[in-house]
């Protein structure tokens, strides 16, 4: 996984080493709630891309084209925050509530 470094800066450790973080990039977010529903990735986000998503309730998701869906045979994402690497074909993530309504923040 590269790293970009901003105005040739990067983080140090107490000992000046580098520090390989990811930055802050574009976010998108939209509310979860019993019907499947999706959004594209946020830009720049490409196959094989680190994204971080976070949700605030349990939430399957799924990744795919402009027509993906998911349910419940999906990736069942506990609520909080993951890494994941964008897969091949992928520019949007679909969304679909467990058992509470909440919300779903792509970065």
């Amino acid at each position: 996984m590269a790293f970009e470094q901003i105005d040739g800066v990067m983080p140090l450790d107490q000992n000046a080493q580098p520090i390989p973080v990811l930055g802050q990039g574009a976010n998108v977010a939209d509310n979860v709630d019993g019907t499947t529903d999706s959004m594209v990735l946020p830009s720049g986000a490409n196959e094989g891309t680190v994204i971080r998503v976070a949700c605030t309730q349990d939430t399957y998701i799924n990744f795919g084209g402009v027509s993906v869906t998911a349910s419940a045979s999906d990736i069942l994402f506990p609520a909080g925050v993951e890494f994941f690497q964008v897969p091949p074909g992928a520019g949007y993530i679909a969304y679909l509530q467990d058992s509470a309504a909440g919300r779903i923040s792509v970065t």
